[in-house]
Formats: structure tokens, sequence, C-alpha cells
């Protein structure tokens, strides 16, 4: 006596496309949260590039004044060693 038994892909067939489609869904889902990252990335880095561009333009335009304002406190001091001939 013997007894057929159907081949797994006969018996499973449910199972096997569910898992086939749940597997093919998260392969999408994992595709477009990848592309979402990457724009997110690039626009993180952007605002970083601009923030870092617009820190360095106060530091620019802070340091002129602290210079500025360090010149004036020190002029009478640098005319006086003669470092400063050529402003007059």
């Amino acid at each position: 006596m013997s007894v057929h038994v159907p081949p797994k892909e006969v018996v499973c067939k449910t199972y096997i496309q569910t898992r086939d489609t749940a597997l093919q869904q998260l392969k999408t889902e994992r595709d477009e949260r990848v592309v979402l990252l990457q724009k997110q990335r690039d626009t993180d880095r952007a605002k970083c590039e601009e923030d870092i561009e617009k820190e360095i333009k106060k530091q620019k335009s802070e340091r002129a004044i602290v210079d500025c304002e360090t010149a004036k406190a020190l002029y009478g001091q640098c005319k006086r060693r003669g470092l400063i001939k050529w402003i007059e």
C-alpha cells in the first residue's frame, strides 16, 4: 500500500501565495522608505549647509565688529607706539 502525497506546492499553495504577496509588499515598502530617507537626508543636508553658511556670515560680521571695536579701543595705544602711521 502506498499513499499518494501531493507536492508541497499544491498542498501549501495558499500559504505560498500569501507569503510571496507579503514579501513583495515588504520589498515595495522598504524601497519607498529608502527613497523617503534619501530625500530627507538630502533636505537635512541642504538645511545644515544653509545653517553653516548663515553662521559663517554671522561670525564674519561679528568678527568685523569686534575687530573694529578693538581697533577703536587700542587706537591711541597703537598710535603712540607708532603702529598706526598710515591712518590719518
